[in-house]
């Protein structure tokens, strides 16, 4: 019954997700966030920078904060812990 309800959860119906709108969005929050850091990222201005609806942003990361950690580790790419 478990087994079911994972497998329902991960397929998706609909037309697959643009990984070209996952790049612009996030180097839009690295971008804000550079200019006025985490604090001033507001999804408004972030989705009019990355051209794209909030719903499209908020469909993808369940929080600003989420998405402004994806957008930093994408930016400084992999890195070895010491």
């Amino acid at each position: 019954m478990g087994r079911g309800k994972l497998v329902q959860a991960e397929s998706r119906v609909g037309r697959p997700r643009d990984p070209e709108v996952d790049g612009r969005i996030m180097a839009a929050a690295f971008e804000i966030m550079s200019e006025v850091n985490f604090r001033g990222l507001r999804a408004d201005a972030l989705a009019d920078r990355a051209g794209v609806p909030k719903s499209t942003i908020y469909r993808r990361w369940p929080s600003l904060a989420e998405l402004a950690v994806d957008a930093i580790d994408t930016r400084l790419g992999p890195r070895a812990l010491q």
